[in-house]
């Protein structure tokens, strides 16, 4: 009788590690196929992530570079105006120097007279 029950145990036994490793394959083939889509899921939302953060920087860098095109600008014109300015002070001061010669030789003149 012992030889019935441990063959018979023998053959739960076969057919539970074959049930069961049908199950575990089912299972993993179920579980591989999730995990794919869910893979794709990420994919797509790190896709969709990637593309919202490349407008936001490049609406950023336009704005910046905006920005720095008004400053740009801004000191082109200060530059040229300093320009400007330095020729200008240069003729006044020639004048002043001319002026003042005139009204030494005119003061001159005038005491001679």
């Amino acid at each position: 009788m012992s030889k019935t029950r441990n063959s018979s145990d023998s053959v739960i036994k076969v057919l539970l590690k074959k049930g069961l490793k049908e199950e575990f394959e089912s299972f993993e083939k179920k579980f591989d196929s999730k995990l794919e889509t869910l893979e794709k899921e990420i994919d797509v939302k790190l896709d969709r992530l990637e593309k919202e953060i490349d407008n936001n920087a490049r609406k950023y860098r336009n704005d910046v570079l905006v920005k720095l095109d008004e400053v740009m600008g801004e000191l082109q014109t200060r530059r040229e105006e300093r320009t400007i300015e330095t020729h200008q002070y240069s003729e006044l001061v020639g004048q002043a120097e001319n002026h003042e010669k005139r009204i030494t030789n005119l003061e001159q003149i005038q005491k001679a007279a």
